[in-house]
């Protein structure tokens, strides 16, 4: 099994039990240890399909279930091959209806070349920062000559976009609200396209 991992920011640390302290608690979606358990089993068994259904289009994973578990920031994802569409996606945790028995699969995790292949997003501060400005922001993402850089698996690549702020234009937003701006998004397009320019 594989367990792939997106900006996790799950932690609390209490400043020497300051009191005025606080922080925003993000509603997870609904998903039981118990579920995520059985799930992971699952996936080191390489065994059981299961089965999920959106806006009453009922979608069936492969027979062998999924390879690879990973977590958004937000949302707990199987990455599976998709029965229905023919081929691999996400299916998030907490829309999974049932587990059933299972039979051999003829596709293998091997071809899911979203998960196995990996993009570098370069990060910068929004050019229209003051360069007081950009230097907190360089500062505030531990950015080293004016960029970071954030590997992802390109089955990951939309949501580590939208979870940077990253999935929309950066001149629809003043510079002081996107902070940061993606210094290589052509040749982030070109890896993914579902990335609006």
């Amino acid at each position: 099994m594989v367990l792939g991992y997106l900006l996790v920011d799950d932690c609390h640390v209490s400043l020497l039990e300051f009191s005025n302290d606080a922080m925003i608690r993000v509603l997870l979606r609904n998903t039981t240890d118990q579920f995520f358990a059985q799930l992971a089993k699952l996936c080191f068994r390489k065994a059981a399909p299961f089965h999920t259904e959106f806006e009453g289009s009922p979608r069936i994973a492969a027979e062998d279930g999924p390879h690879a578990i990973a977590f958004d920031g937000f949302r707990w994802h199987a990455r599976a091959f998709c029965v229905t569409d023919e081929v691999f996606k996400d299916f998030l945790l907490s829309r999974i209806l049932d587990i059933r028995a299972s039979r051999a699969s003829d596709v293998l995790p091997e071809n899911d070349q979203d998960w196995h292949t990996f993009a570098t997003l370069e990060i910068g501060p929004h050019p229209a920062l003051s360069e007081t400005q950009a230097k907190v922001i360089a500062l505030d993402y531990g950015m080293k000559g004016g960029k970071a850089e954030i590997r992802v698996r390109r089955a990951l690549l939309y949501y580590a976009l939208r979870r940077l702020g990253l999935d929309t234009d950066p001149a629809a937003r003043k510079p002081q609200d996107q902070q940061i701006v993606l210094l290589n998004h052509i040749e982030v397009q070109r890896r993914d396209e579902r990335v609006v320019e």
